[in-house]
């Protein structure tokens, strides 16, 4: 009961696994596979060891890297419609701390305030989502985390905030341990209330962050009690007007980009559309820090095991979504906030990464698109060699999986 978290957790030892608590391990693995332990040991396919399924055909088969390796490489982020996995074999991976007794700490750190309109507050919140992603790339490896912008219309107020995790004890590495701290205690907005680790920021005094064993927690309701955590269960209806773009860790690293899209986001955030207060906005976004770190030399994720995932996607800093679409003077109907989110504000975001997550993607990719930005085009051209091989007649058969292209003809 409660999962793979606390069970490998009786075993002391860490896994890879989602950041929703709903989420299944298979499917989460099977298309790539980004969480709370994903920065320090690579994606969800680069966990696995060996896959048994049942095939098209009905025959039992087994994947690893020595039998079936073609199947395995599929199963490796090719998502789904090559078979019906029965079990899976995942690595597991030893603390960093040895033990995972207060071996984690969570930290978060927020700005609320009324929105002015003013050309200062603007520039800080900026300021503040630019410094938060600059941080990111250079503390990527023991950090998970997330950034949220959001705004209430019925008040005219604005927050933004950061959490991270951060994986090892302070006398590991004071440096690390206290850089979330030294990173955005100073950093102001105008006319707002700062807090830290839930306590009003002051100059000479800090608020310790939450020391915990359990890693895969979001949520504290008794911040006394860090062995007790809402593991909250979000459902498909969160997400009906949202939709997910990647972004590459080159577009983070360099400060132009980064700061265009910095400015994409502000120009499409609801209280920037005063200007045009008849078209849909962003109420707000979210930024989830949860892709591996980048190695350096490289400029991929670490602990690549190879797989069908493309080098676009082995570049993927962090995602981002959209929190809802309003219009300051109009009441939108749900087609047209469907509309707006994938067939403007989407596009606008493509440029800062070619690759989309194809567990996470949006539906209204084109043919010829979303096979780019899954797979791109020598490991798409892979997949439908293996798929042709596994399931010929196309028994197994989803939106935008394998077999579904334009022009796919099954052996029937």
């Amino acid at each position: 009961a409660g999962g793979l978290y606390p069970l490998a957790a009786q075993h002391n030892r860490e896994i890879c696994g989602g950041s929703c608590h709903s989420v299944g391990i298979v499917g989460w693995s099977l298309a790539g596979g980004k969480g709370f332990t994903t920065p320090m040991y690579g994606l969800g396919v680069d966990q696995l060891l060996h896959v048994d399924l049942v095939s098209s055909n009905g025959t039992i088969l087994s994947a690893n890297f020595t039998h079936n390796e073609d199947l395995f490489y599929a199963l490796r982020g090719g998502g789904g419609g090559f078979g019906v996995v029965t079990s899976l074999k995942i690595k597991l991976h030893k603390p960093i701390c040895g033990s995972m007794e207060d071996c984690y700490s969570y930290w978060n750190s927020s700005w609320s305030g009324v929105w002015n309109k003013s050309t200062e507050q603007q520039t800080e919140i900026k300021k503040v989502i630019s410094t938060a992603y600059e941080w990111r790339t250079k503390n990527d490896q023991f950090w998970n985390g997330f950034v949220e912008l959001d705004y209430n219309a019925s008040d005219t107020t604005y927050h933004v905030s950061v959490g991270g995790y951060h994986f090892g004890k302070k006398e590991m590495n004071e440096t690390q341990f206290y850089s979330f701290r030294d990173t955005f205690k100073t950093l102001t907005i105008s006319n707002s209330h700062h807090t830290m680790n839930n306590k009003q920021v002051t100059e000479d005094e800090d608020a310790p962050p939450t020391i915990t064993n359990k890693y895969w927690c979001l949520i504290f309701p008794d911040p006394g009690n860090t062995s007790n955590c809402d593991l909250y269960p979000w459902s498909v209806q969160r997400w009906t007007q949202s939709i997910r773009f990647l972004v590459s860790s080159s577009t983070i690293s360099n400060d132009v980009t980064r700061t265009e899209l910095v400015d994409a986001l502000i120009k499409y955030w609801q209280p920037m559309c005063d200007k045009y207060p008849n078209l849909p906005c962003v109420s707000g976004y979210q930024t989830e820090l949860f892709f591996p770190a980048i190695d350096k030399t490289t400029g991929k994720g670490v602990y690549s095991t190879g797989g069908a995932i493309s080098n676009d996607f082995r570049e993927v800093g962090f995602q981002i979504f959209n929190k809802g679409v309003n219009s300051n003077n109009k009441n939108l109907t749900f087609d047209e906030q469907e509309h707006w989110m994938h067939f403007t504000l989407a596009p606008a975001m493509y440029k800062y990464s070619n690759a989309s997550y194809f567990n996470e993607a949006e539906y209204t990719l084109s043919p010829g698109q979303w096979e780019e930005r899954f797979w791109g085009k020598e490991v798409h051209c892979n997949l439908t060699r293996i798929k042709k091989k596994y399931d010929p007649d196309v028994v197994f058969a989803c939106r935008h999986c394998i077999g579904s292209e334009v022009g796919f003809e099954p052996n029937v």
